[in-house]
C-alpha cells in the first residue's frame, strides 16, 4: 500500500517520511533507513530527518555512519537537545570519549535535568576515568529518578570499579528491590560481597539467582569466584566451563578459567585457555601476560616437566617482549604489564635476575608516563622527622607481616621517623589493629591502583618501604613507579625485584652468600643477623592426639610444613632415602588452602616412594592445615622439622625454634634458599645445616634415630633462641640507612 502511495504522490518527501515511519514501526529498520537516506538527499535541510537517520544507524550498531547526518543536523539546529545527545552517543560508542563529552555537556548546559544526556555524559566521564564527575552525575539522576534501576546499576558498577564496595552494595540492593531477578544486579551484588570478603553471602546470592535462571554466564563467573574465596576451587571449575558454553566468545571468561586452572595446578590447561582467549582477541593484553606465567606449573608432576617449563617460560617471555615492542600500550595495558608477577619462577633454584630485570625495566618504562605529579615540593621533616611510608597488602596475620613489618612498626624510632602505613589489603584482624595503633597515620580505604599511586605521591614521603615486592600484584605495580626519592624493598618475597624504581634491597647478614650483590638489580644492604625484629608467637601449644590423626607415636615423626610449591621434584628422592634409612617413620604434610595443589604433590611423592619399592601409606600422612596453637602442639610432639630445600621457610622454622624442635635445613645458592640455614647458624647450630642432599639425609636420620643427640640439640636450641628474637640492632641499622 505504501509503495503505491509513493508511486503516485505529488509530495515525495512527505510520502518517504510516512513510508519510513511505517517500516520502522513494523521493525523493518534497515528498509526505513533507506527511505531516510533518500529523504536526506531530497530535503538536505530537514534536520529532524537527519536526526532520525543518525539515531537509526546508532540503533543497528553503525555509529560511524551516523556521524555525518548528525553533524549536518546540528549545523542546521545547533541547540537541538536530541541532536547533541545523539552525536555524543555515537562518538561514545566509537570510543571518542573526549569529543563525546563536548556535545553532551552542551546539551546539559541547555537543559540541566536532561536525563538521557546526563546518563550518556556519566558514561563518557567513566570511560575517561573522570570518576568524581561520573559519580556526581549519577547522584543527580538517582535524586530525580530514584526508581530507575538502570541508573542504580551503573552507579553501583562504578563504585565497585572504584573499590568502594560497601557504597556499591547499597545501590545494587536498591536496584534489586526494583528488579529482583535482574541477573546483572545479582552478579554485581555478588562482586561487591566478594570485594567485602563475604564469599558465603556472594555464593548464596548467585545460587538464588541461578535457581531462577541457570543460564547466566556472568552469575556463573561470580559463583566460581565465591567458591574460590571459600577455597573450593575444584567446585568452581564446572561453573566457568558452563559459562564458556553459554558465552564461548567471552575472552574474560576464558582468562578466568585459565587463572583457575593454574590455581588447580594444571598449567597446561591454563595455557590452553589463554591461547583460546587470544584466538578470539589477539590484542587482549591480560591473556598475553597471563600466558607467560601459565607456563610454570605450581607443582610440577616430574623433574622433566619442571625443566621443560623453564624453557617454555623463557620462550614465551621472549615472544611477548617482541610483541609489545611492536605495539602502543594504553594506560590500562601499562598497569596490566606492571601487575604481572611470575611467582612460581621464584621456586626454581636458578637466577631470575636477567629475566626480571629485562621485563620489569620495560614495564616500569611503559608505566612511567602515568606517574602522578607530586602535590608540592617536599618541605622539611615535620618536627625534624623523616617521612617514611610502608606500603603493604599483608597488614594482618600473614607471614610477611609477622616476619618483617610488625617489628618495624613496633620499634622504629618515632622521634626521628614518622610512619604512614598504606594498607592495600582488605583483611582485618588483631594484627591489623596492632599495626594501625603503631603507625602515625594509616591509609586503608579501598582504592584502585592508580588512586593509590596518586595518594602516595601526594603524601610527599621521603622514603617508601615495601616489605615485599612480587607476591601482591598491586604492590608490584606501585613499586614500578617512582613515588618517593628513596624506595626500598625487603625480603618478604626473597628475590630481587628487577625494578629500576627500587633503590635498595634489605636483606640480612645471616641469609646472604659472599657473592650476593650480583643477585640483585638493587643496592643490597645486609642488616645485622636476621635483619628483623622478630618476636615469638606467644601462643600456648594445644594438646594433640597423634593416634586420632592416624599417626603412631612409636615411629619418628618428621614435620614437612611447606606449601606444595616449595617441594621441588628433584627433592622427592631425599624423602625416599630418609624413609629407606629409617625403615619406619612418618612424614607429616599439611593440606594447603588449595587442596588440588596438595593432591598433586601427594601423588608425585607417593609415586616416588612406590618406584623405590616403599609403600607410601606407611610413610606419608596428610592432615588439614592447622591453627597456630595446634601446629605448635604438633611441633612439640614431633621429632624432626624438615625445612624445604630450595625455598626454605622462615616463620614455620621460627615456630619450630619456639617449640625447641630440632631442624634440618639445606643452605641454598640464593636468599630464598637460606632463610632456614641462616636462622640455625644464628643459633650456633651449624651441624643442622646441609650443603648437599646426602648430608641433609644424614642429619635427618641421626636426629630421628638418636634420642640423646636430639635432646641435646633441643636443649641448645632452647638456650640460644633469644638470639633470634627482638634484635634491636637490625632496626638501628635500618634507621641509619633511612636517615643517611
Amino acid at each position: 500500500m505504501a509503495e503505491r502511495i509513493l508511486a503516485t504522490a505529488s509530495d515525495r518527501c512527505a510520502t518517504l517520511n510516512l513510508l519510513a515511519d511505517l517500516r520502522s514501526a513494523d521493525g523493518r529498520i534497515h528498509a526505513a533507513i533507506e527511505q531516510w537516506r533518500e529523504l536526506a538527499v531530497l530535503a538536505p535541510l530537514d534536520a529532524a530527518n537527519l536526526r532520525r537517520l543518525g539515531q537509526a544507524l546508532i540503533s543497528i550498531g553503525q555509529p560511524a555512519a551516523a556521524i555525518e547526518p548528525l553533524e549536518r543536523a546540528l549545523h542546521i539546529e545547533p541547540g537541538n537537545l536530541r541532536g547533541l545527545n545523539n552525536l555524543g552517543q555515537a562518538l561514545l560508542q566509537l570510543g571518542r570519549y573526549g569529543e563525546a563529552i563536548v556535545f553532551l555537556e552542551r546539551a546539559i548546559a541547555i537543559k540541566s535535568d536532561y536525563s538521557i544526556g546526563l546518563a550518556n555524559l556519566a558514561l563518557a566521564a567513566e570511560r575517561l576515568e573522570r570518576f568524581a564527575q561520573a559519580l556526581e552525575i549519577y547522584g543527580r539522576l538517582i535524586d530525580s529518578q530514584p526508581s530507575n534501576a538502570d541508573v542504580l546499576l551503573r552507579h553501583g558498577r562504578l563504585l565497585l570499579h572504584m573499590n568502594r564496595a560497601q557504597e556499591a552494595l547499597q545501590s545494587l540492593e536498591a536496584a534489586r528491590a526494583l528488579r529482583p531477578l535482574d541477573m546483572a544486579a545479582i552478579a554485581l551484588k555478588a562482586a561487591a560481597l566478594l570485594a567485602l570478603a563475604q564469599p558465603a553471602a556472594a555464593l548464596a546470592a548467585t545460587d538464588a539467582a541461578l535457581s531462577h535462571h541457570s543460564n547466566s554466564a556472568e552469575v556463573l563467573q561470580y559463583r566460581a569466584a565465591a567458591l574460590c574465596q571459600l577455597h573450593r576451587h575444584a567446585e568452581a571449575l564446572p561453573c566457568l566451563e558452563r559459562a564458556i558454553e553459554l558465552a564461548p566468545a567471552d575472552v574474560d571468561t576464558w582468562c578466568n578459567c585459565a587463572i583457575l586452572q593454574q590455581q588447580l595446578g594444571d598449567s597446561g590447561a591454563s595455557a590452553r585457555c589463554y591461547r583460546q582467549a587470544l584466538a578470539i582477541n589477539p590484542s587482549h593484553f591480560g591473556a598475553r601476560c597471563g600466558l607467560i606465567a601459565a607456563t610454570i606449573p605450581a607443582v610440577p608432576s616430574s623433574i622433566a616437566e619442571s625443566l621443560q617449563a623453564r624453557g617454555d617460560f623463557e620462550r614465551e617471555l621472549a615472544d611477548f617482549e617482541a610483541w609489545i615492542g611492536a605495539h602502543t600500550l594504553s594506560e590500562s595495558d601499562a598497569w596490566t604489564l606492571a601487575r604481572q608477577h611470575f611467582f612460581y619462577a621464584s621456586y626454581h633454584e636458578v637466577s631470575n635476575l636477567p629475566l626480571l630485570r629485562r621485563y620489569r625495566r620495560a614495564s616500569a618504562a611503559r608505566l612511567a608516563p602515568y606517574t602522578p605529579p607530586a602535590a608540592a615540593p617536599p618541605g622539611p621533616y615535620p618536627a625534624g622527622r623523616l617521612r617514611l611510608g610502608i606500603v603493604s597488602a599483608q597488614v594482618g596475620d600473614h607471614s610477611v607481616f609477622n616476619a618483617i613489618t610488625r617489628g618495624w612498626l613496633e620499634t622504629i624510632d618515632r622521634e626521628r621517623i614518622e610512619i604512614t602505613l598504606f594498607n592495600l589489603g582488605g583483611r582485618r584482624d588483631a594484627s591489623t589493629e596492632l599495626a594501625e595503633r603503631c603507625a602515625d597515620r594509616v591509609e586503608a580505604q579501598s582504592r584502585t591502583v592508580p588512586e593509590w599511586a596518586r595518594l602516595i605521591r601526594a603524601q610527599n614521603m621521603d622514603a617508601l618501604l615495601y616489605p615485599e615486592v612480587g607476591i601482591d600484584r598491586n604492590t608490584l605495580a606501585l613499586a614500578s613507579l617512582r613515588l618517593a626519592p628513596q624506595q626500598l624493598a625487603a625480603w618478604g618475597h626473597p628475590e630481587t625485584t628487577g625494578l629500576p624504581t627500587i633503590d635498595v634491597f634489605l636483606s640480612a647478614d645471616a641469609f646472604e652468600p659472599a657473592d650476593a650483590d650480583q643477585h640483585y638489580s638493587e643496592r643490597l644492604i645486609r642488616l645485622p643477623n636476621l635483619g628483623v625484629y622478630y618476636k615469638p608467637t606467644g601462643v600456648q601449644a594445644a594438646s594433640v592426639d597423634l593416634e586420632a590423626l592416624g599417626i603412631a607415636s612409636s615411629v619418628p615423626l618428621l614435620i614437612c610444613p611447606g606449601t606444595p610449591f616449595k617441594y621441588d621434584p628433584l627433592d622427592d628422592a631425599v624423602l625416599v632415602e630418609i624413609a629407606r634409612r629409617l625403615g619406619a617413620c612418618k612424614f607429616l604434610f599439611f593440606t594447603y588452602e588449595r587442596p588440588a595443589l596438595s593432591e598433586r604433590l601427594r601423588e608425585r611423592v607417593a609415586a616416588a616412594f612406590t618406584a623405590a619399592g616403599l609403600d607410601p601409606r606407611r610413610f606419608l600422612a596428610w592432615i588439614p592445615w592447622q591453627p597456630r596453637a595446634s601446629f605448635l602442639g604438633l611441633l612439640a610432639r614431633a621429632d624432626v622439622y624438615l625445612d624445604t630445600l630450595r625455598f626454605s621457610g622462615f616463620n614455620t622454622l621460627m615456630q619450630a625454634v619456639e617449640a625447641s624442635l630440632p631442624c634440618v635445613s639445606h643452605e641454598g645458592r640464593y636468599l630464598r634458599g637460606r632463610l632456614g640455614s641462616g636462622t640455625l647458624r644464628r643459633l650456633d647450630l651449624a651441624e643442622s645445616i646441609a650443603t648437599d642432599t646426602a648430608t641433609y639425609v644424614e642429619i635427618a636420620v641421626r636426629l630421628a634415630l638418636d634420642r640423646g643427640y636430639r635432646s641435646a640439640i633441643a636443649a641448645r636450641m632452647r638456650l640460644a633462641a633469644p638470639l633470634a628474637y627482638a634484635d634491636r640492632s637490625a632496626v638501628s641499622a635500618l634507621e641509619r640507612n633511612l636517615l643517611a
